[in-house]
């Protein structure tokens, strides 16, 4: 009977996650920023914003290419029992010929989350990101 009980209880958890209705504050974010390689605006480069999560993988709140002049604007909500936080991870090519792609990560600050809302209250400007340069926060991905 008591097995009966924790299947049912382990099942209507993972229904609930699935369904969408996990509990949790609804919080969003926005970042733009324009793309430079050697000082040239760089199209075509894949940007995602994520929520990090501790046990479970991170939370993809959007994803985009970055336009003809370089410049991207990511928007993107999730629900989180804590503060959300998001980032954005750039996978390039510049100055690279390896098989895979630099992946260049930057926090958002807290004052970019919006609580309560799907609707970020504003876009967090990243600025100019030269891409050439060697950056802290920097790694290779093959599969993103």
């Amino acid at each position: 009977m008591n097995c009966i009980l924790v299947l049912v209880l382990v099942l209507s958890f993972f229904g609930v996650i699935s369904c969408g209705i996990w509990p949790g504050h609804i919080q969003s974010a926005a970042a733009t920023g324009r793309l430079l390689c050697q000082g040239r605006p760089i199209p075509g480069v894949l940007v995602k914003m994520k929520d990090w999560d501790l046990l479970d993988p991170d939370d993809k709140m959007d994803q985009t290419n970055s336009d003809f002049r370089g410049v991207f604007l990511l928007r993107g909500w999730t629900k989180e029992w804590s503060n959300i936080e998001p980032y954005v991870s750039i996978y390039h090519k510049c100055n690279y010929n390896g098989w895979c792609s630099r992946k260049l990560s930057i926090d958002l600050p807290e004052q970019a989350v919006t609580h309560g809302s799907t609707t970020p209250a504003g876009i967090f400007d990243l600025g100019i990101i030269e891409l050439s340069t060697t950056w802290d926060k920097e790694s290779y991905d093959c599969i993103h």
